[in-house]
């Protein structure tokens, strides 16, 4: 994201500027691209063995075990937490058990006790496995759905989306 994005925008905004002139010459351009790349190859290693083991975990339970658990609703964490998508297929596992939550952590101001600002947070949890997936585990999976699930979960890639979007009301 750091070359592909904010370092060109960065760049453009003060091409014509001379007094905030920001260049990057090409043998810096190259030292990032590298980093970048072993930033990435480390991050789907790291979710190569996550997924691995979880997938180790869920082999070692019964049929019956794994029926009771795919069709147990997904247990929440925090009274906060609502589920937003369930019984999309876990990358791990590969049981239609996973389940997408939204939480909203909100900011309030100590005097007025008004929000003052909050974000929200996306996760996934299988119901079988205990795979626990971050948001940009899950926004790398969707970039790269056909590796992880393509040939399992047909068209689901489109749910997955979904779970990163806000869900603003409509009025």
């Amino acid at each position: 994201m750091l070359t592909k994005e904010v370092l060109p925008l960065l760049e453009s905004l003060t091409h014509d500027n001379k007094k905030y002139k920001f260049r990057i010459g090409p043998k810096r351009w190259e030292r990032l691209k590298e980093i970048e790349q072993a930033s990435k190859n480390l991050f789907e290693s790291d979710l190569a063995k996550k997924l691995a083991h979880h997938a180790e975990l869920a082999s070692k339970l019964s049929a019956m075990r794994i029926a009771l658990l795919t069709k147990s609703p997904p247990e929440l964490t925090s009274r906060d937490e609502e589920v937003v998508e369930q019984n999309l297929k876990c990358p791990a596992c590969k049981n239609d058990a996973l389940a997408a939550f939204h939480f909203y952590d909100v900011d309030y101001d100590d005097e007025s006790g008004l929000a003052s600002g909050g974000y929200r947070v996306v996760s996934m949890r299988c119901c079988v496995c205990a795979l626990d997936l971050d948001e940009s585990e899950i926004e790398y999976i969707v970039e790269n759905f056909d590796k992880y699930l393509g040939e399992e979960a047909p068209g689901e890639d489109k749910y997955w989306g979904q779970t990163l979007e806000p869900d603003y009301p409509e009025y």
